[in-house]
This record gives structure tokens, C-alpha cells and sequence, in this order.
């Protein structure tokens, strides 16, 4: 039987060990990012470990040669493993909240330029007021914590916050407001946090802003563009504001409202693991994937046939 040789991602996360699997007949080539050819994969099987099928055959990719810009990450499965392991639902929304430290303090030093993440929805707002409050106050905790710790380290990340703030209690609006002062002049890793953010509330809102400006002769009707309405977004403030990766925790396959104006182009890695238990390995293994993948935007460019 023959043997492909499968690239792995090693601790200091460069794609460097190989892992022998059997071959398949059933065989398609592989592109890499570059649009270059790189080797053959398996058409439809599935192997029990997360490695990137196109990087079969031993993809020479190293882990600094494409870096993603922008990742952003849909949190998810916290009720899931806290129902799992028989603790409160809170325990869960906690240990998914101590995760993201290490996430945006491992993000920065792979050389990712902005990390969002998506806490919390408008939807999110439906779940009951114990569960919501409790988000609340660890999420203030967190900024006043942890985001506290990182924007004054050597790290030098920058924080945002994005989404409808109104909905938010005072002391969590104050809380972000502090965060953001404290890292207005840093020129690090941007770490934006998505809290009562929804994709189509963000788009509506754009459209709003924009209606008024051609009300009050500010701009022209000709003048709306994909540009122009892009500059209305929440997402304004980087100049990355389109995902190059996005990650969605605990198996589900959905956007969710989402991002729905920023993600076009962008490419998904889903991963079975619930939220909570996401860690390092698990940022590794999305980027690993990412690199092995061809992007041409809407071209056929490089493209084998």
C-alpha cells in the first residue's frame, strides 16, 4: 500500500514533522495559498486528526509565510461543557472568558494583526437575566483584568470594542471605555471585542448613517458605493475590517448574524472543540489550515484545472 507523508504542526508552530497515512486512489490535486501546486489529497476522507487535507504530501509551508491579518472567532459551546462535566452554565461562560487571554496573547505573537472576538449578540440578550448579568460582570472583570494587563505589556496590544453599547449596563460601558483609553497609542496586535454586536444590526446602522448624509446633502446618492458603505460599519476603525480567518467553535456551521457584510472572502475552519477547551493547539491548527489554502478572491488565476 502506498504511504502520503502529512506535514504536522509542531509545538513552536512550524509545519515541520511528517506523519505517514495510507493513500487513496480517489486523489485531486492540492493548491497552496500561493496558487501554487502542491501535492495530492484525498477527495473525500476523513482523518481522525485536524490536519489540513491540502497539505498532503508534504506541503513545504513554513507558519510565518502567511499570516493572517484579521482572524476573528465565534465563541461557542459553553453550555455544552459545562452540561458535560456537571457544573453550572456560569463555570462554563468562565472558563471560556479565562481563555482569552492566552488566545490574544498567543495571536500577537504569531504576527496576526487583529483578533476579534464575538462575545455576546442581540439575540444573546434573550437568555435569562441571571445568565446575562453574570456575562456582564465577567466581561467587565476581563477588560479591567486581563485586557488591563495586555495593553500595558510589551505586547503593546491595542483594544476596541464594537457592537450596539447602549444595550450594556454603565459600569461594562465604563469599563470599555477604560480599556480603550489605556491602549489609544499602542501599535500593537489590534484586539477588537464584539459585545451586542449583530451583523445585520451593523449593516442597518450603516444604512441609517449613510440615508442622513444624503438628507442633510452631505453625500449624493452616486457618491454610495461598497467603499463608502464599508466606512459606515462598526468595523471602521482597522484597516483590516474583513476577516482573512474565521474560527467557529463546538462543531456548528452557521454565521449566526455574524460579520455578514465582512466575510466574503473569507475562509472558515470549524472545529468540533467546545470553547472552553479551545487553547493554543487548537489557534495552531486553524492557521495551519488556512495556509494551505488557495485564495483568489472571485479570480482563476494559478488555478490548476
Amino acid at each position: 500500500m502506498a504511504f502520503l507523508q502529512l506535514p504536522t504542526v509542531s509545538p513552536i508552530g512550524r509545519i515541520n514533522s511528517k506523519l505517514l497515512i495510507p493513500s487513496f486512489s480517489s486523489l485531486r490535486t492540492c493548491t497552496s495559498t500561493a496558487g501554487k501546486r502542491i501535492g495530492e489529497r484525498p477527495k473525500l476522507e476523513r482523518f481522525s486528526r485536524s490536519i489540513p487535507k491540502c497539505c498532503l504530501a508534504g506541503a513545504e509551508t513554513e507558519i510565518d509565510e502567511v499570516t493572517p491579518n484579521h482572524v476573528a472567532i465565534i465563541i461557542d459551546g459553553h453550555r455544552k461543557w459545562a452540561k458535560s462535566r456537571g457544573v453550572t452554565v456560569q463555570e462554563g461562560h468562565q472558563t471560556g472568558v479565562n481563555n482569552w487571554k492566552h488566545i490574544i496573547s498567543r495571536a500577537s505573537q504569531l504576527g496576526i494583526k487583529l483578533l476579534t472576538i464575538w462575545a455576546l449578540s442581540p439575540q444573546n440578550f434573550n437568555r435569562s437575566k441571571m445568565e446575562v448579568d453574570f456575562l456582564m460582570r465577567i466581561y467587565e472583570d476581563f477588560l479591567r483584568s486581563d485586557v488591563k494587563e495586555l495593553v500595558t505589556s510589551q505586547q503593546d496590544i491595542q483594544f476596541s470594542a464594537i457592537g450596539d453599547k447602549s444595550r450594556l449596563p454603565e459600569y461594562l460601558q465604563d469599563a470599555i471605555s477604560y480599556a480603550e483609553g489605556l491602549s489609544q497609542a499602542n501599535k500593537g496586535m489590534h484586539f477588537i471585542l464584539a459585545v451586542a454586536y449583530g451583523g445585520r444590526e451593523d449593516i442597518v446602522e450603516a444604512a441609517r448613517k449613510i440615508a442622513a448624509k444624503v438628507e442633510h446633502g452631505i453625500l449624493r446618492p452616486d457618491d454610495i458605493d461598497e467603499a463608502t458603505f464599508e466606512q459606515h460599519l462598526m468595523t471602521n476603525i482597522t484597516k483590516f475590517p474583513s476577516p482573512d480567518l474565521l474560527i467557529r467553535a463546538a462543531g456548528e456551521q452557521r454565521l449566526s448574524n455574524f460579520f455578514l457584510w465582512q466575510l466574503p472572502f473569507t475562509e472558515f475552519y470549524f472545529t468540533p472543540k467546545l470553547f472552553p477547551d479551545f487553547g493554543e493547539a487548537d489557534l495552531l491548527d486553524a492557521l495551519a489550515s488556512y495556509r494551505c489554502r488557495y485564495r483568489g478572491f472571485g479570480e482563476r488565476k494559478g488555478i490548476h484545472e
